[in-house]
């Protein structure tokens, strides 16, 4: 069994006493291929030290290899370790295969710090360079959504859609149901609904989904939602008044 092997097994069953001296071996020991996979185990694993030592050894082992720069420079973000984790990142040049990852991390790191418009630059970047390359499709629907631009982010969720019904664990059939509602076609955000009301599973989704469901006079299914939305949290204060509403609508149809 390798180093690493021994290192991730050790951390896994909760023995952190030989983390230092593990690490020191495998990076001795291991090859640059294990050690690159170590390190992203332990990253996922939210042992970022340890993560930060093996990149910064690879790093010096192999100064053109601009991935592990970006994979280091994710984790100092991360840390709020700003300076260095951005110097990284603006020194990957346009011409390295490990651009577009940089322009990624960049984008992320600053929608994260309410800088949308620099994010999305960093995005229109991003797919000029990669046209057909999902991640920055998606990354442009949330900022775009974000800033009320919900014609382009309605487009772009569409055509993710086509290929997958998640990305990044976010649920795509609740951000086109979502971003229909904002636009005001309700009718296709409650077709959506219909179609796919398992999916519809976190608090704010089903309170959005009985507005919509209200909206087209669904009262049955407006209910059925916002009834689930005051069973999860009574404090949903905003739910009330339209459960009532609702209620009423209900009634003067029967």
């Amino acid at each position: 069994m390798s180093y690493s092997e021994q290192l991730l097994d050790a951390i896994q069953n909760h023995d952190f006493s030989q983390d230092k001296h593990l690490l020191k071996e495998a990076l001795n020991n291991d090859d640059p291929e294990m050690l690159a996979s170590l390190a992203e185990n332990l990253t996922g694993l939210g042992f970022t030290d340890l993560a930060k030592e093996i990149y910064r050894a690879l790093i010096s082992e192999f100064p053109k290899e601009d991935l592990f720069k970006v994979y280091l420079a994710e984790i100092l973000l991360n840390d709020g370790d700003e300076d260095d984790g951005l110097s990284l990142l603006y020194n990957v040049s346009k011409s390295s295969s490990a651009y577009l990852d940089s322009l990624l991390v960049q984008a992320d790191y600053y929608q994260t710090n309410g800088l949308i418009e620099t994010a999305k630059d960093k995005l229109l970047q991003a797919l000029k360079l990669a046209p057909e390359e999902d991640a920055v499709k998606f990354g442009l629907a949330e900022l775009d959504y974000l800033s009320g631009d919900y014609e382009q982010a309605l487009a772009l969720y569409e055509d993710l859609i086509k290929r997958q019904e998640t990305f990044s664990e976010v649920n795509l059939n609740q951000r086109l149901f979502a971003t229909n509602a904002k636009l005001g076609n309700y009718e296709e955000a409650a077709q959506i609904i219909r179609k796919h009301s398992d999916s519809v599973f976190d608090i704010d989704s089903k309170y959005e989904a009985g507005l919509v469901m209200l909206s087209v006079g669904d009262d049955d299914q407006a209910i059925k939602f916002l009834d689930e939305v005051i069973e999860q949290s009574p404090d949903y204060v905003n739910a009330y008044p339209l459960l009532a509403q609702a209620y009423e609508h209900k009634h003067d149809n029967d």
